[in-house]
């Protein structure tokens, strides 16, 4: 009867992977919307703080997180990062520990950004506020995906891992990387854009190489590096994109 019941209560107790989607790509903010009120606080595509009259370059605000739970971002002009929790009998991650920068992004938007930035901007002492609730991630018929999240006290988060564009004629960043996997060069070239950084980081979320090229190709030496797998980071003004490059 012992067993009986134990194993009763074992199976009550369902634990969750987070999902392996999440992390290692840039997802950018599209839209934050208040179930309580039932009105959009943010709606990034050309977004007008307050329907006022500013006119300012398309936002377009981004958080990163690494299988270490660490993360990184950008609000509309502060960048932050920080580390999670993950309690995985709920599927849900909670901020620790968090860094803003305190720069003025003007009057309207800086009322703005605490919302663009949600649930990574500070450790509330309850548990169960701005916490991220039951993240899901979607494949879309575009190729690119939807992740979507709940935070309390109510309020819905809304991203895709593709920026969204200020003028028509950005096109989506198409990347060649090759060969791959390789044992001492890799090469690197965009189409129609420029990499602003290309940065080779560990599975630990470690920055192993930085360049910033400036063009639209580029040459690595990773000879150095141990055998095994590494994400490289593409930063471009049309976005960030994270491959997997293995080292033989």
């Amino acid at each position: 009867m012992f067993l009986i019941i134990c194993f009763c209560c074992i199976s009550q107790v369902k634990t969750q992977n987070p999902d392996p989607d999440l992390f290692d790509q840039a997802w950018y903010l599209r839209s934050v919307y208040d179930t309580d009120q039932g009105q959009y606080l943010i709606v990034v595509e050309d977004y007008q703080p307050y329907g006022g009259s500013p006119t300012i370059p398309q936002i377009n605000p981004w958080v990163t997180i690494d299988p270490t739970l660490a993360f990184n971002g950008v609000g509309i002009c502060n960048t932050f990062d920080g580390m999670l929790e993950y309690n995985s009998s709920i599927n849900s991650f909670r901020t620790i520990a968090t860094n803003q920068t305190t720069n003025s992004c003007g009057f309207y938007e800086n009322m703005d950004e605490p919302i663009t930035i949600g649930p990574f901007r500070y450790v509330d002492p309850d548990p169960n506020f701005f916490t991220v609730v039951d993240p899901q991630i979607t494949d879309d018929p575009d190729g690119y995906q939807t992740l979507t999240y709940i935070t309390q006290p109510f309020i819905n988060y809304t991203y895709r891992n593709t920026p969204v564009l200020g003028t028509e004629d950005l096109t989506r960043l198409t990347i060649s990387i090759y060969p791959n996997p390789t044992d001492e060069f890799i090469h690197i070239r965009t189409a129609n854009v420029s990499m602003q950084s290309v940065t080779v980081k560990d599975l630990n979320g470690r920055k192993i190489i930085q360049k910033q090229p400036g063009s639209d190709e580029l040459t690595l030496e990773i000879g150095s590096l141990n055998s095994g797998m590494y994400f490289l980071e593409i930063d471009s003004d049309n976005g960030r994109s994270v491959k997997k490059i293995i080292r033989k």
